[in-house]
């Protein structure tokens, strides 16, 4: 149930001013970033003459108004004057309505809602050089299919965070970065795990853009090497302005600072190109943690069962994954839209981690119709491998087998702060006894 609209307006409220005073380091330096300069220029000249009023510019029209990139516009010129200086802020509201099935021959509809506030800040000039920072606030509300029609693998990403259940608020990312000889990046701070995996240019996304099921946003065969949100480092070598090798120290758990194990993590890009003209990456990268606990823990990326089994604490885990993604084809006008396909093959130990190999593949990307760049779609496969030492321990309480499906989304972009997308998944569902499974959902995006 969703509380009052008073209510839910009061809190958010509430929370953004304290999510503000969060990243008030980073916006705050932005603008004394902003200032210093002028005044410093100032510093030893003359008073200039005396110059006529610029003259301003007439209303927005609506038209003007539907062409920009954020709702709220430029700020009176405020917002663009920060993007120069180095310091952007991406607000967005984006609201979920999905129908999911109920029971063995019910659907239901179900409602939520996610506010996301995202502040960079390049403090090259207020601090010293190469540095930057980097805070996401996040507020959910409303409800989400969990175990719905007997799957495992959440259908909606976005609302699982920062909980699963009720209105709640989260400082889930607060970083600073430091860039070396233009090779070189040391990352420490509290890290979004799936804003990390948003790094790819057909999955990821967070839930919000792109795809909705997990298997497609962030890994879940990581889920007991790597939590949502985690404290921790990363050091990047870049080739380019691409990362070439990325290592790091991160939490295993969301459980307290580094209180449940360490996990070290990796990713390499492999020298491999499959087109002169057009895109290629293949990486190959996983995580080795020191994770206290079994595989029917609970855990934030996957709704697990309380079956009461008795089950032998394990020590460590681990994952090993190879990622592909392949442009196929380039906007002739904006070479930083194409689409092509994707594809992913990963593996872990099994127990304590719940799925013993995933796979995915599809393509995707940006529209190729006339006038429609900015649209995006997506069409992909996953398949989740429940572990057998995970399967053989429930079998006599709850049967269970490997989840598959299919999962297609087109996203309409009807003006540049407005992003609809009607998305559709078919599931094979974990539990044995399950017939497959067709979920739809609306999502709708704004950005202010």
């Amino acid at each position: 149930m969703l509380p009052p609209a008073k209510f839910v307006e009061a809190y958010m409220f509430v929370r953004v001013v304290r999510a503000a005073r969060i990243v008030a380091l980073c916006g705050g330096l932005a603008v004394v970033g902003v200032v210093r300069p002028h005044a410093a220029a100032a510093q030893g000249q003359e008073p200039a003459a005396a110059q006529p009023p610029a003259p301003q510019p007439g209303p927005l029209s609506v038209k003007d108004w539907l062409k920009l990139p954020e709702m709220t516009g430029d700020w009176n010129g405020t917002r663009e004057n920060l993007r120069q200086h180095g310091t952007r802020f991406e607000p967005t509201f984006t609201q979920f309505f999905d129908w999911a099935p109920e029971g063995d021959d019910n659907r239901g509809y179900l409602y939520g809602g996610k506010l996301d506030l995202k502040v960079q800040s390049d403090l090259s000039k207020v601090l010293w050089k190469g540095f930057s920072a980097k805070g996401e606030f996040e507020l959910r509300y409303g409800d989400v299919p969990l175990l719905a029609g007997g799957t495992f693998i959440p259908t909606s990403t976005a609302l699982l965070f920062p909980e699963r259940e009720g209105t709640h608020a989260k400082i889930n990312a607060l970083t600073g970065s430091q860039l070396f000889e233009d090779k070189f990046v040391l990352q420490f701070g509290r890290f979004n795990t799936l804003d990390m995996y948003s790094a790819h240019p057909f999955t990821g996304g967070e839930g919000i853009d792109r795809f909705m099921n997990l298997s497609l946003v962030a890994p879940p065969v990581s889920a007991r090497t790597l939590p949502p949100s985690a404290e921790g480092m990363l050091f990047t070598v870049l080739k380019g302005t691409q990362p070439a090798l990325t290592v790091g120290l991160l939490e295993s758990t969301e459980d307290g600072f580094f209180e449940n194990g360490a996990t070290f993590t990796w990713n390499a890009a492999l020298p491999v190109r499959f087109s002169e003209k057009l895109g290629t990456a293949v990486s190959v990268g996983g995580e080795f943690g020191s994770f206290e606990g079994t595989s029917l823990d609970q855990n934030p990326w996957a709704l697990i069962p309380a079956l009461g089994i008795p089950l032998e604490q394990e020590r460590g885990a681990w994952t090993l994954n190879v990622t592909v993604d392949q442009y196929l084809w380039m906007h002739p006008n904006d070479t930083t839209r194409g689409f092509g396909v994707f594809g992913m093959f990963a593996v872990s130990d099994g127990n304590p981690s719940f799925l013993r190999t995933q796979t995915f593949a599809g393509m995707g990307g940006a529209s190729p119709f006339e006038g429609r760049s900015k649209d995006q779609w997506g069409a992909a496969y996953f398949y989740n491998d429940v572990s057998n030492d995970l399967e053989t321990t429930v079998e006599s309480l709850l049967p269970i087998r490997n989840e598959q499906g299919v999962e297609l989304f087109y996203s309409w972009a009807p003006v540049g702060w407005s992003r609809i997308t009607g998305d559709l998944q078919v599931i094979d569902p974990f539990l044995r006894r399950s017939e497959t499974r067709i979920f739809a959902a609306l999502r709708w995006k704004l950005t202010f």
